[in-house]
């Protein structure tokens, strides 16, 4: 969210939030994979577009708030139903 280079294991929804973000690499857990990623992307020497990809997957802050809010919301109907 800070328009670092990202560089991840494909754990849990990154391979999904990583959609469209440059530079960004997913590797496999194995250091020389980590180490030839880092090493390619220090090599490009950018920032990536993280910031606006968080915005597009609507993910940020007041986005997740709100989704929080209206579960909640939801949830108080349901139990005065």
């Amino acid at each position: 969210a800070c328009n670092l280079p990202i560089i991840s294991n494909d754990v849990g929804d990154v391979s999904e939030r990583l959609q469209g973000v440059f530079p960004s690499k997913i590797v496999q857990q194995n250091k020389y994979e980590l180490a030839i990623a880092i090493e390619e992307i220090l090599n490009l020497g950018i920032r990536s577009n993280s910031r606006i990809e968080i915005l597009n997957q609507e993910i940020d802050d007041d986005n997740i708030s709100y989704k929080i809010k209206k579960i909640y919301e939801k949830l108080m109907n349901e139990t005065h139903t």
